[in-house]
């Protein structure tokens, strides 16, 4: 990575090539967004993190700048799943990864667009406290991992027809996992906060799944999720084989199914945002697995789901689903549940995408 001089250098520089493009009547950066076109009151926080640093590059409407954080790889290799319930050490995550200067400095963003990189992905950012306030309740917040994933144009009408495919699976008898009581409860749940007529499935089967999710709007799942580090592409959603066994669908079958119909899909199993990195950058993921195969949207956990808190987490943000976008509606949700429910059972869910 080069030195802080050189790499504010390049931002400087690419925001001198748009105007000159500008006057030129035409629009080109080296990347497909431009500047110039680029959504109103919507900041970008893109991170490249370092072993002894991080460079965060801010990106808003005709504006572009790096900053240097003095936090690197070594710094945000905790646990965040028991950081989240000491405020202190929060306090000091959200000015050290630049999130508390960025709102100060770009006053009047609704829409905060994370892309990160290595350990900044693993940060539960809806619970940073900003003054007195959890991130959630001043912006929504999206994850993606990677920039083209950001539309300038982004479509505003939500379909509120079509599929809801629920499935739980709370018998894992025989497997080596155990078995969630409350899954099926809440694949029902989800379908009743939303108003929906449609039918939950219930043990639900990796074919059955399969063959209905091109066809679905919606997809919620309750079930035990696995990563495999070895093999990512292996990893996946654990779910019956229709003969008393189990079998897991899998990141690469959904990365190749036909998913353009997808609205949204939630996969309430544990830690099913959970990646592994790839040379030059790149993200490999049950979202972005998701993302690439046509979903719209995907709201994933960081860490193990409570089976039990689960229901209601869960009912709660499909009521909140019913009449906002994704990452507003998982914002109000966290945003209400900080007043009553400890940190670990919200703040872990993340949405993927572009609403």
């Amino acid at each position: 990575m080069p030195h802080p001089d050189v790499a504010l250098g390049w931002a400087r520089e690419r925001h001198r090539a748009s105007k000159r493009a500008i006057q030129r009547g035409a629009v080109r950066l080296q990347w497909s967004l431009s500047l110039w076109w680029f959504p109103a009151h919507t900041l970008i926080l893109h991170y490249h993190v370092l072993p002894d640093r991080t460079y965060l590059f801010r990106i808003a409407r005709r504006h572009i700048d790096v900053v240097v954080l003095p936090v690197g790889r070594l710094h945000l290799a905790n646990d965040m799943h028991e950081l989240v319930e000491d405020e202190t050490a929060m306090r000091r995550l959200a000015i050290q990864i630049g999130i508390a200067d960025a709102l100060e400095q770009f006053p009047g963003v609704r829409r905060l667009v994370i892309v990160p990189h290595d350990a900044v992905a693993g940060i539960p950012f809806a619970a940073l406290p900003i003054k007195d306030r959890r991130l959630c309740s001043i912006v929504p917040i999206t994850q993606v991992d990677r920039l083209e994933r950001v539309l300038c144009k982004r479509r505003v009408e939500v379909s509120r027809t079509g599929l809801f495919l629920s499935a739980g699976r709370a018998n894992y008898a025989g497997s080596g996992h155990g078995d969630l009581a409350d899954a099926e409860r809440e694949a029902a749940a989800v379908i009743e906060a939303s108003c929906r007529m449609d039918t939950p499935r219930c043990n639900a089967t990796r074919t059955g799944v399969l063959a209905e999710l091109p066809g679905a709007t919606w997809f919620h799942v309750a079930a035990h999720g696995v990563f495999d580090m070895s093999d990512p592409a292996r990893s996946g959603i654990v779910l019956g084989n229709g003969a008393g066994g189990y079998e897991t669908l899998t990141l690469r079958e959904l990365r190749d199914a036909k998913l353009h119909r997808l609205q949204l899909a939630t996969l309430a199993t544990c830690r099913s945002g959970e990646h592994a990195r790839l040379p030059g950058r790149e993200r490999i993921c049950l979202p972005t697995a998701l993302l690439d195969a046509g979903a719209r949207g995907v709201i994933a956990s960081l860490w193990r789901v409570d089976d039990a808190a689960s229901v209601d987490v869960m009912a709660a943000l499909y009521r909140e689903l019913a009449t906002k976008p994704p990452a507003t509606a998982l914002a109000d949700m966290q945003a209400a549940m900080a007043k009553y429910r400890p940190a670990k059972q919200w703040a872990g869910w993340v949405f993927y995408g572009n609403d």
